[in-house]
């Protein structure tokens, strides 16, 4: 009976053990962000178009950023390497806010545009941060050139211009980082 006992105990001691494995793997490894909005719309071809989440991050196409009507997607919606802090740029800290932007395929687009980023938490107005675009071949977030986001006056959003002027596919996904200034 003391031996059934202990067996059983001892087995459920590591259901426990991998029950908290299981629930805590992971842990640390992921962002926080995103909230999941996502909005789809038509962009027509000689009109500037703003695409708005509800959350208030937003992309704009000017008239004219593709040559006919294109479908595009704006979400706020990363996927799981994106998230992952060992993506993250060296040096930086919290997600502070991010957007991904993808057009039908086969739409070259002709215009820079313009990205609102919602941030996660308060910043300092007129704070400026690195841009990063998500690089899936490299499974990393690199600099998006010369892009720096600036905080609105509200301090809880971030505007700054994407260089997309000749890309032969729309499909990228934004963000800045906690301590990443220019």
């Amino acid at each position: 009976m003391k031996a059934h006992l202990r067996l059983l105990f001892a087995g459920g001691a590591m259901l426990v053990l991998l029950l908290a494995l299981v629930a805590c793997s992971g842990g640390g490894q992921r962002a926080h962000f995103p909230t999941g909005q996502m909005v789809t719309a038509t962009v027509p071809a000689g009109q500037q178009t703003v695409v708005a989440l509800p959350s208030g991050s937003s992309a704009t196409f000017p008239a004219g950023a593709f040559a006919a009507n294109t479908h595009v997607t704006v979400s706020e919606m990363l996927g799981g390497e994106e998230r992952d802090a060992a993506s993250f740029p060296q040096g930086s800290g919290l997600l502070l806010g991010a957007l991904s932007i993808t057009a039908a395929p086969g739409a070259a687009v002709h215009q820079d545009l313009t990205v609102v980023l919602v941030l996660e938490k308060a910043c300092t107005p007129g704070e400026q941060f690195v841009v990063f675009q998500f690089n899936p071949a490299h499974h990393v977030w690199e600099s998006a050139g010369s892009a720096v986001a600036q905080v609105g006056a509200d301090g809880q959003m971030a505007t700054f211009t994407a260089n997309t002027t000749g890309l032969t596919e729309l499909e990228v996904s934004y963000g800045v980082f906690e301590n990443l200034h220019p």
